[in-house]
């Protein structure tokens, strides 16, 4: 059963959260009753009650690391994307600059001679990346 259905059948009142006594049944229905105790911990259902969005931060969290335990996630990084680098001490005040980021099959750093500070700094997670300074504005190319 999904995540938000088995909520509603618990919230049948659409409060959004339901009372510590019910996460038993809630997480019987999504086949998960064995992790009460870390549920409880993790989503401080001490005060009484238990908030879909706490419970829906945490249910994800689980999901995803089982997912990725077992070899399941199909989430690949994006091979080009923009940073940004704000200077606040850069005269003659401060500055924000966007950076392209285009990962690479090889390493071009020694072919960017004149690559700038940023790059470099890039390069320490990205080796095999060109970075390319563009202008702040359009965002959208």
């Amino acid at each position: 059963m999904e995540a938000q259905a088995a909520f509603k059948a618990i919230d049948q009142e659409n409060n959004t959260y339901i009372f510590a006594q019910q996460l038993r049944p809630l997480l019987d229905l999504l086949g998960q009753a064995h992790l009460e105790a870390e549920a409880r911990g993790t989503m401080g259902a001490a005060d009484g009650v238990v908030l879909w969005s706490e419970f829906l931060a945490w249910y994800t969290r689980l999901i995803v690391g089982m997912k990725a335990a077992r070899g399941e996630m199909d989430i690949e990084a994006p091979r080009r994307f923009a940073v940004y680098m704000y200077d606040g001490q850069r005269p003659p005040g401060p500055s924000v600059r966007r950076y392209l980021v285009e990962l690479q099959d090889a390493d071009f750093r020694h072919a960017q001679a004149d690559a700038c500070e940023v790059a470099r700094l890039l390069w320490t997670r990205w080796p095999a990346a060109v970075v390319t300074e563009l202008p702040l504005l359009p965002l959208v190319e």
